[in-house]
């Protein structure tokens, strides 16, 4: 599975996006890359905080926007963040709405 990544521009960040790719990219088998200039099987938008300036690329594959400890406009604890995003990743590709 290659994912996309877009990262918004960390003005006022509750969460180190960087950081949180490096270890998705640690913990898991998927392949990020820049959501510019690759092909990819789902977007991953990461916002540093609860406000997503993200701006939101023309991809019409599945999508899971991460906007500080939300996933898909659901709260979640900040230790269960990485799990959520795979989780909601996985079934993304797995299960497109």
């Amino acid at each position: 599975m290659r994912v996309g990544i877009k990262f918004c521009g960390n003005c006022n960040p509750v969460l180190d996006t960087l950081e949180l790719a490096r270890a998705l990219a640690r913990a898991s088998e998927i392949e990020f890359v820049h959501w510019e200039g690759f092909e990819y099987d789902a977007l991953l938008i990461l916002s540093g905080c609860a406000v997503d300036c993200a701006s939101r690329p023309d991809f019409r594959g599945p999508t899971v926007i991460v906007a500080g400890n939300h996933i898909n406009r659901v709260p979640r604890p900040l230790e269960d963040l990485l799990d959520g995003i795979l989780v909601a990743l996985n079934q993304a590709i797995n299960h497109p709405v």
